[in-house]
């Protein structure tokens, strides 16, 4: 299983719109 990647995923979707507004 690749949850830790899934979740490396959705981590990394939700704070690459957070550091772009920065």
């Amino acid at each position: 299983m690749e949850i830790k990647h899934l979740l490396f995923l959705v981590a990394a979707a939700c704070l690459l719109p957070m550091l772009s507004m920065k």
